[in-house]
């Protein structure tokens, strides 16, 4: 098969026995206070959680991704990510290049006040101006059905693409990605009345007790590799 890989001096097209390709090594990614994104698990002091809202009436934007749309694609996430109701988590900027590659999931310690709701998450990377454009996404949808605090697994599907030196990678988390996915009316049913929509409170865990993180397969960039001529890409 052939995979494009996508991201800061990549742009290239490579051929891949099986997906994922071998040579990743899988990577825990630590969310922690205030916003930061890292490799160290978290102390064993317990800590404050991170604290959101979902509004159905007001569902939270997502611009870009995997749509049948003229808008799909990598686009700049900067304007949703000032929101109230999205979370931002981000590594500082890297030393070295790294390319993830393969299956992306976000484990999440959650605490809800709602059984119907949904929890999204969003892989971006963060060039050195500050601009934030999505990689890889997925969302799950949750009911009475799930205990209202425990642990989250959403996956992100897939991903190849090159973070380059002095990006930085961040994850977003959220209660809903509109119109990406169809809004949560936070009652059970699919489809409610203005009347009837139920807006939902979460408490994100970032201590040792209630760890949540980031999943990546990292593989460092080989010495020596160019870009290819670029192409179209696959995604974004």
């Amino acid at each position: 098969m052939r995979i494009w890989v996508g991201g800061e001096g990549a742009g290239e097209w490579r051929q891949a026995g099986t997906w994922p390709p071998p040579g990743a090594a899988p990577q825990r990614w630590y969310l922690g206070a205030n916003g930061s994104l890292g490799r160290a698990a978290p102390g064993s002091q317990l800590g404050p959680a991170a604290r959101f809202g979902y509004d159905p009436a007001d569902p939270t934007p997502s611009p870009g991704g995997a749509t049948l749309s003229v808008h799909a694609g990598s686009r700049d996430n900067r304007a949703v990510e000032r929101r109230p109701d999205v979370l931002v988590f981000s590594s500082g900027p890297l030393a070295e290049p790294a390319e993830v590659i393969g299956e992306v999931a976000a484990e999440l310690s959650v605490t809800r006040d709602n059984p119907y709701a949904d929890l999204f998450a969003r892989l971006c990377d963060v060039d050195p101006r500050g601009r934030s454009r999505n990689v890889c996404d997925g969302i799950v949808r949750l009911t009475a059905a799930d205990p209202l605090t425990g642990t989250v697994r959403v996956s992100l599907l897939g991903a190849a693409h090159r973070f380059g030196r002095g990006h930085r990678i961040r994850l977003q988390v959220a209660g809903g990605a509109y119109p990406r996915f169809a809004r949560n009316p936070g009652n059970g049913q699919v489809d409610a009345p203005a009347g009837r929509l139920l807006p939902t409170r979460y408490e994100i865990g970032l201590d040792a007790a209630h760890p949540s993180a980031l999943l990546l397969p990292v593989a460092p960039v080989a010495a020596g590799r160019s870009a290819a001529p670029a192409g179209p890409a696959a995604r974004r």
